[in-house]
């Protein structure tokens, strides 16, 4: 699954980081429970994840994450519910919470997510997933004149206007956080 995930502003947190390789290979149903993954590279014992960074309001069981796929939605009783493997010709833009299990707290999540413990007992699941916004198909419609290739003038605009309403969503989350700071996973590339 090619995705680009993108996390709600307190991207620092191991645990929300962990949130996207979850989401990057498991957003085919919201009913999908899955366990913790492993914590990335970039926490370690030198390095260990900047808990304290994190404001109070979001130090909780569930996390807002953005995502950018290429996936054809799926649906249930026409309500989307995540994404299937084949390639839409359209790319879009959303937002998907996970739930982590409600038997741990924000502090023991925070815990396990720094160790090499069995992460089995800690379920994870994706509870919605929201597509906010869906770009036009690719490859954009074009023609070929004299001076080169034109783009149709409709279709470039929606491209434009796609591309705004995903900036500005991303800088109004980016607002309320002190660190102006976005990870990005690209499934298959990372």
């Amino acid at each position: 699954m090619s995705v680009l995930w993108l996390n709600s502003m307190r991207i620092l947190l191991s645990l929300r980081a962990l949130s996207l390789l979850l989401l990057a290979s498991a957003v085919t149903a919201c009913s999908s429970v899955h366990k913790l993954p492993e914590t990335p590279n970039i926490y370690s014992a030198q390095a260990p994840y900047p808990a304290q960074n994190i404001a109070p309001t979001e130090q909780g069981t569930t996390s807002k994450i953005y995502y950018v796929t290429d996936r054809t939605p799926i649906a249930e009783e026409q309500v989307q519910t995540g994404y299937n493997k084949t390639r839409s010709a359209s790319m879009a833009f959303g937002e998907a919470t996970v739930a982590y299990d409600d038997e741990f707290t924000w502090e023991e999540l925070v815990d396990i997510s720094q160790t090499k413990l069995d992460r089995q007992d800690v379920k994870v699941e994706i509870t919605s997933v929201d597509e906010l916004d869906r770009f036009p198909a690719t490859p954009l419609i074009f023609s070929a004149t004299p001076n080169g290739i034109v783009i149709n003038p409709e279709e470039k605009e929606q491209y434009r206007l796609s591309t705004e309403t995903m900036k500005t969503i991303v800088a109004e989350r980016l607002k309320s956080s002190d660190r102006k700071e976005v990870i990005l996973y690209v499934h298959g590339f990372n």
